[in-house]
């Protein structure tokens, strides 16, 4: 998958469009924002793994997507880097999409956050270690939304716990 616009039409997949203007001073800066695979992995224990990365808070682990990445590869990357060999399956469970419309031009720059849910029995057997991910501040286990977290983050969090 290289298009996430696509998923959005999809019966079996959630989905969210806030628009957000902006100047056309500010346009440039926009462009060049990432698109993020998430995901969200769980345990037995109807706990997520949370991984705060030192900007945003703990959660839900991420990498981000240029225009021409693939989608899934970047999710499994964020699996394999947090869960070793791991037997899963991926699965979209929603798909963000934040448009910034200029003001002033009938021009709109498109930002996607799309949130996969791994498939696992073996998840429980994940032991995170900040030492092993050198990318985050820290990895954990969570039963609930961390109260610093809100927002947008909070809601892809609220769809595992």
């Amino acid at each position: 998958m290289v298009d996430p616009e696509r998923l959005l039409e999809r019966p079996d997949v959630s989905s969210a469009t806030e628009t957000v203007r902006i100047s056309p001073k500010a346009a440039p800066e926009y462009r060049t924002l990432d698109s993020h695979a998430a995901v969200g992995i769980t345990n037995e224990r109807g706990e997520v793994l949370l991984a705060d990365d030192g900007a945003h808070g703990p959660g839900l682990p991420a990498r981000a997507v240029s225009r021409n990445d693939r989608w899934m590869d970047a999710a499994t990357a964020v699996v394999e880097e947090l869960c070793g060999e791991l037997e899963y399956e991926l699965a979209v469970r929603k798909v963000r999409r934040t448009r910034f419309a200029i003001e002033q031009r009938d021009e709109r720059i498109s930002m996607y956050n799309v949130i996969f849910a791994v498939e696992s029995e073996e998840a429980a057997k994940v032991t995170p270690t900040v030492a092993d991910h050198e990318q985050y501040d820290s990895v954990e286990w969570a039963s609930s939304v961390p109260v610093e977290q809100s927002g947008a983050m909070a809601e892809d969090i609220r769809l595992f716990v």
